[in-house]
């Protein structure tokens, strides 16, 4: 993926700092990781400009940040940051509003750097601003987690030229996650004074700094030099190994269970956060098997068996600053390697996973599911990991494609699409830059209504598409784009749809995520076959998959699985030993470390 912002997200967080005594944002209550704030407009400046003959107006207030993207209209904001505990989010709401309205208010739409098209004009009945509140994706800041609350006091009806302003309100914002860790805080350099104007709740806040792991001089614990077995990984699922097929690579049988060991970490490519331990580690890391001794005798022999969750390079893995799961094209590989070992000793195994004690849980018989599309076709500067798909230039170009998702009946929320685009000129320095407008639909249901943007930008849309209009089996998307010159070159990046359906076994597996909610939830997986050795593994951590249920019998033929309010997403695999067709390694290749 193409995610070079370290730099940017570092001078976006610097710019945004403002004290947490601000004049426009009072404290009236906390109680329980719950603070009631009210807000009052402070210093509203609407001053006059003239450009070509026309009067136009600029809105501004205190403490107010901003910017307008070309063809948009520039309405500052307030923003403020919290601190969270890991996987935490803010919960926000808004009350006792007090507006005004401002007449023949005309505000200008920021210029693009080309003319565009005859004929493709702005939408003179848009309404900007549609909600006083939003709360951006919660992020790692070096050693805290954070999220910004956006008050937007400025709506503006271009049709009307009317302007509404929140000049009074009673805002409530909630922290949920695991409250209940506490920590010193520790200051370990002159950055740390930079939190306390920073987070608006620091005194509690810092209560949840990430410690850094002791850093120790001792060797750092690699293979062993001798000899391994690799094999390779494409495709996210549960697959087994036998005896017999490490009696035919090693020569061994019968050795003791514990001297299989395995390693892999995880399949995720090193993390540009570089503080992180995850996806980060030194050397590789041994992870857990599930091993099934048949004849219970303590060797590895015979009918004897091990299954580990194995996860190709290319898929969706868990990004804790994001508290979500993010999808991976890896830059570098295309396969998963994992390394066997059969003489060790002390091989790990997968343990429990802790279930919850819920209380009048909401039982849901659906879960979330998600679809990705990249093609990784062109390097714009013949340089670097930035790739990215389709090529659409000059003037006009449509593309379209197909493709399919499992038979289970989509139901719930109405499903999220993901859309990324990325604009090919001026991406090198005195180069011409050009205007895009894109089209898009899925199953001739519009989720992009000319989308324009200019030059070497990189756009992230978001839209819902009506659930009626996303099929279970074939589906279609179609692109119509215009460029402003023959020049023009614009790609496709990829595109994500997040969706819920029903949680029934195809060929008696199933792979689904459950959500962060605000309530505690019990999932109904249905339609089992009978059999009395059903898994379920949390496998949201590819290198440590836990054990949720084992060797179970559905109840009616269902099973379930039970989730704390305000967790983390997870993803589970649900499969049956005797039941499911589980895949066998059997070409391995000899390792030995140098």
């Amino acid at each position: 993926m193409k995610n070079f912002y370290a730099l940017i997200a570092l001078s976006a967080v610097l710019l945004s700092v403002s004290p947490a005594g601000a004049g426009s944002l009072t404290l009236l209550s906390s109680s329980d990781f719950t603070y009631t704030y009210r807000w009052r407009l402070e210093k509203l400046d609407v001053d006059t400009f003239r450009v070509q003959g026309r009067d136009y107006h600029n809105v501004d207030f205190a403490n107010s940040m901003g910017e307008a993207q070309p063809g948009s209209f520039y309405l500052p904001y307030r923003a403020v940051t919290f601190g969270l505990p890991q996987d935490g989010r803010l919960q926000v709401a808004i009350s006792s509003v007090r507006e005004r309205t401002m007449d023949n208010i005309r505000l200008r739409r920021a210029p693009y750097l080309m003319e565009r098209p005859a004929g493709q004009g702005d939408n003179g009945n848009e309404s900007v601003n549609a909600s006083w509140l939003e709360t951006d994706p919660a992020y790692r800041f070096r050693d805290m987690y954070i999220q910004k609350l956006r008050i937007n006091p400025l709506r503006y009806d271009e049709s009307a030229q009317r302007l509404t302003v929140l000049e009074e309100a009673l805002i409530t914002v909630r922290i949920v996650g695991d409250t209940e860790v506490r920590r010193s805080f520790h200051a370990k350099g002159r950055m740390d004074e930079l939190y306390r104007n920073m987070i608006i709740n620091f005194d509690e806040a810092s209560a949840w700094q990430i410690p850094r792991p002791a850093r120790r001089l001792a060797k750092t614990n690699m293979l062993e030099l001798k000899k391994y077995y690799t094999f390779d990984i494409t495709e996210n699922g549960v697959y087994k190994i036998t005896a017999a097929a490490v009696r035919g690579i090693s020569g061994n049988d019968g050795m003791p269970l514990d001297r299989i060991r395995l390693y892999n970490n995880g399949g995720h490519q090193l993390s540009f956060a570089t503080n992180q331990k995850l996806y980060n580690a030194p050397y590789s890391q041994e992870m857990p098997i599930y091993m099934v001794d048949v004849d219970n005798d303590g060797f590895f022999n015979n009918a004897d068996y091990f299954l580990f969750f194995g996860r190709g390079v290319n898929g969706w893995f868990y990004e804790s600053g994001r508290a979500d799961f993010a999808y991976q094209m890896h830059t570098y590989d295309t396969k998963n390697r994992y390394v066997l070992e059969v003489d060790g000793s002390g091989g790990k195994r997968m343990t429990p996973e802790d279930i919850p004690d819920l209380s009048n849980p909401q039982t849901v018989d659906y879960g979330t599911f998600r679809f990705h599309y990249e093609k990784d076709q062109y390097n714009l500067l013949s340089s670097g990991p930035d790739w990215y798909g389709y090529r659409f230039f000059g003037t006009a170009n449509n593309f379209s494609f197909d493709f399919e998702l499992p038979a289970r009946e989509i139901t719930g929320k109405d499903p999220t699409v993901k859309v990324r685009l990325k604009g090919a000129t001026a991406i090198r320095y005195q180069q011409p830059s050009s205007t895009y407008y894109f089209n898009m639909s899925i199953n001739n249901a519009v989720i992009l209504d000319n989308l324009r943007f200019s030059g070497a930008s990189r756009v992230d849309a978001t839209r819902q598409l009506p659930l009626a209009s996303l099929n279970n089996g074939a589906n279609s998307v179609s692109f119509q784009y215009q460029g402003s010159d023959e020049a023009a070159i614009a790609h496709l990046d990829d595109i994500s749809i997040i969706y819920q359906a029903r949680l029934t076994p195809l060929n008696n597996l199933l792979d689904f995520f459950s959500t962060m909610e605000n309530s505690a939830r019990r999932y109904r997986v249905s339609g089992l076959t009978d059999a009395s050795d059903w898994q379920i593994w949390n496998i949201s951590d590819a290198a440590n998959p836990r054990i949720y249920a084992e060797n179970v019998s559905p109840q009616s033929s269902a099973l379930y699985v039970d989730v704390e309010a305000n967790k983390a997403p997870r993803e589970w695999i649900v499969f049956s030993l005797s039941k499911t067709d589980i895949p066998e390694v059997n070409d391995f290749s000899s390792y030995t470390p140098e």
